[in-house]
């Protein structure tokens, strides 16, 4: 039989029957009298070993999420998804397991195994994590409060749902109803900055992974090009209206962000923005500091809703707009700088394109916004204590006015394979470069549409 941690004293020592089998538990004190209420299993011994709890000399966090009908009411779930999205989904259990091993992947934390256990029915579900890396503690204050936050988001989706022409209004894709769905999937312990979005597309529901979407892969190889080695620390999400749907042709349909999704009296929804927000830009592993993370706001939605949240005018929500504010409820500065969609050069084409699918010539221009957004929030999470609007202007000065060669290449290649007038010709980043190898780095010469030649490269 196993002996309790050798910190067993502190701990309160409690006996259950589990699947009929006498388990001893030991509890921390502080968590004892909260119904297990994000509890950590430290030791589990009993007459056969049923719990998978962590043994003596095993390193790991065990946690708890809650009760299983707040849970499975958060994870998306054959017992509530719309009937296109059930079949990508089996047990609660496999999608928290699943869900959790990609942010730890996105974390970069190695881990040996997930274990998600549910002793009865309409328990509290636990999360065992086995890994050696300290930072995996980190979870055990982090997904929990993820839980509790999207919850709150979910009372602004029952309140639309419960509302006369509200919920799935103005979709016609059959195929896409609109369902909740909160960002999982992402770094939750190390990441360097925040992204605040529209909503997620309802292709992130069904592949469980948002950062393979279009957007987010076409986001990660902007920063990348910025010189960022890890896009994932720099694409944790928080989605101002967490439901997916269609792609295209929804937002102005979605309903209002900062009614239904931030209301701290409860009245008109949920408050879940701020308080998300307040989380991932300040997890564990930033305590120490006197800021929080870097937020780079993309696309007009999210900027209109940042905006009604800080109190802040239209004309000081422009493009490229930096500046520092301190979240109710943090006593923390946050800097942030406003962004295009991610996706917003890729509909723009080469100035004087004569190409059908061209009506918005600004590739180049908009080009040079994504490097300026994604060098600024690279450095700023080196140090967030620096002035937003200074960085902005070193990061002008590297993308724009005085552009390295290097820097120049990196342009000139992401150009080619957003420009809208290639659309479906699938332009490789091996291509592109030989197209701007071939015309200087300038990705939009007179003597060419700036839609490189397939079979010329």
């Amino acid at each position: 039989m196993d002996r309790p941690h050798k910190f067993s004293f502190l701990l309160r020592k409690v006996k259950v029957r589990l699947n009929g089998i006498r388990q001893t538990l030991y509890l921390a004190p502080q968590l004892f009298f909260s119904g297990f209420l994000s509890v950590l299993l430290v030791s589990c011994s009993s007459q056969q070993d049923v719990s998978p709890a962590l043994k003596n000399g095993e390193h790991g966090v065990a946690y708890s999420l809650g009760y299983y009908q707040h849970v499975v009411q958060v994870y998306p779930d054959p017992s509530w998804l719309p009937t296109p999205y059930k079949q990508y989904y089996t047990s609660l259990e496999d999608t928290i397991q699943f869900y959790t091993e990609k942010s730890l992947q996105n974390d970069g934390i190695a881990y040996d195994s997930v274990t998600v256990w549910r002793p009865s029915e309409m328990g509290e579900v636990f999360v065992i994590i086995r890994s050696d890396d300290p930072n995996v503690t980190d979870y055990a204050t982090m997904h929990p409060a993820f839980i509790k936050n999207y919850e709150q988001a979910l009372i602004g989706v029952q309140k639309c749902k419960s509302e006369t022409d509200c919920w799935n209004k103005g979709n016609t894709h059959k195929d896409e109803p609109w369902a909740f769905f909160p960002q999982f999937s992402m770094a939750m312990a190390l990441q360097k900055s925040v992204l605040l979005l529209n909503y997620p597309p309802a292709s992130a529901l069904t592949s469980k992974s948002y950062l393979d979407t279009f957007t987010m892969s076409r986001w990660a190889r902007v920063l990348r090009g910025a010189g960022v080695d890890q896009p994932g620390l720099f694409e944790v999400i928080v989605d101002v209206r967490p439901i997916a749907a269609p792609a295209s042709g929804t937002s102005q349909y979605l309903p209002n962000a900062t009614t239904y999704f931030n209301d701290p009296t409860g009245t008109t929804g949920g408050y879940y923005i701020s308080p998300q927000l307040g989380l991932m830009l300040d997890p564990p592993s930033n305590t120490n500091t006197l800021y929080t993370l870097p937020l780079v706001v993309l696309g007009y939605p999210a900027r209109e809703t940042w905006c009604d949240i800080i109190k802040k005018s239209e004309k000081d929500c422009d493009v490229l707009a930096t500046g520092r504010i301190t979240l109710a409820g943090s006593n923390k500065s946050t800097p942030y700088i406003l962004g295009n969609h991610p996706t917003v050069s890729t509909y723009q084409c080469c100035p004087g394109s004569t190409d059908s699918k061209c009506s918005s010539f600004n590739l180049i221009q908009d080009e040079q916004i994504d490097y300026q957004v994604t060098c600024w929030a690279n450095a700023m999470s080196e140090d967030p204590s620096q002035d937003p609007a200074s960085v902005l202007n070193t990061c002008k000065k590297e993308w724009v006015t005085q552009p390295s060669l290097a820097n120049q290449t990196t342009l000139c290649i992401s150009a080619a394979m957003d420009n809208n007038a290639c659309y479906g010709d699938g332009i490789t980043q091996k291509q592109a470069a030989a197209y701007c190898a071939a015309h200087a780095n300038q990705a939009c010469p007179a003597t060419s549409s700036g839609c490189p030649v397939i079979n010329s490269f």
